[in-house]
């Protein structure tokens, strides 16, 4: 900036020019300040038919299949039972349920846990008498091959 007194040219942040002391001329603003003549009217985005409309579920709750699901993978033998009705609970949940909701969901995976856990039951049911049968076989081996011959079977 350029002072009106003494032409010494200073940064234009100073108040007045550290020379002569002549204050700075009011610098007047270049933007203009913002008015608002009319009021502004808010259009919805979309109408109210364009809106979806809020789907009423049923009361009952998809957790208990889920829930039997997460069971029959956990309760040896029993979980054949809890998996059956898991399956047929989920099943329903389903149907009952439009898709994309909770409940649905939750049926859904109540459903699937359900036929996990029946293929681990029955797996865990041939493995065991698999062993039973391997033990009995080696039972019977280590008694016939005795020193002292016992009659047990």
């Amino acid at each position: 900036m350029k002072c009106t007194k003494c032409n010494h040219e200073y940064d234009d942040s100073l108040a007045a020019c550290p020379l002569c002391g002549e204050p700075a001329p009011v610098r007047s603003s270049t933007a203009e300040p913002y008015t608002h003549t009319e009021p502004h009217q808010f259009t919805p985005a979309r109408s109210v038919a364009e809106v979806p409309q809020v789907i009423a579920t049923p009361e009952t709750s998809g957790a208990a299949p889920l829930v039997l699901g997460i069971l029959s993978l956990f309760i040896p033998f029993i979980g054949i039972v809890l998996g059956i009705i898991a399956i047929v609970m989920g099943s329903s949940q389903r149907q009952a349920n439009p898709p994309g909701t909770a409940h649905h969901a939750l049926g859904q995976a109540g459903w699937v846990l359900g036929i996990v856990g029946l293929v681990f039951q029955a797996l865990l049911i041939v493995w065991f008498f698999v062993v039973i049968g391997f033990a009995m076989n080696a039972f019977q081996d280590v008694v016939s091959y005795a020193p002292y011959r016992y009659d047990i079977f």
